[in-house]
């Protein structure tokens, strides 16, 4: 599955099928989250209004330029519109997963994902210094 290059955090399950869901467990609960609604709302509908108006702006020259410019500027802003997903929630998305992770026992750091498996001594993760819990083996 190609989750693992976006979300390491998932190599460390064993199975895709346990991948595939902590990732919809993860994904869940970013959808439950008032930001990502709004997002999803507005920024299309932004996106189509936006793109509208470039084709009836330049319909007047030539209906033609005008359909092209309009799709153009769909296509311009449908990817945009997927980067600025991408910006704006995969790290919350990534301390999820890295919840998800910590619940079903697999010790790793909910800032930065450092595997934190094997530290007994100290609280803290050795590569961004977050406190953790202990766990007793």
């Amino acid at each position: 599955m190609g989750f693992s290059r976006l979300f390491p955090e998932l190599d460390h399950l064993d199975t895709d099928a346990e991948r595939r869901t902590v990732y919809d467990q993860a994904f869940q609960s970013l959808r439950g989250r008032r930001r990502f609604r709004i997002f999803w709302l507005l920024v299309p509908v932004g996106a189509s209004v936006i793109a509208a108006l470039f084709a009836v702006h330049y319909r007047r020259f030539s209906p033609v330029i005008g359909s092209l410019v309009g799709s153009l500027m769909g296509v311009i802003l449908g990817v945009t519109f997927a980067w600025l997903m991408q910006v704006a929630f995969r790290r919350p998305l990534q301390r999820l997963l890295r919840l998800e992770l910590v619940e079903r026992g697999i010790s790793v750091c909910i800032e930065c994902g450092y595997d934190l498996r094997g530290q007994t001594t100290f609280a803290r993760c050795p590569e961004c210094g977050t406190p953790f819990e202990l766990r007793k083996s």
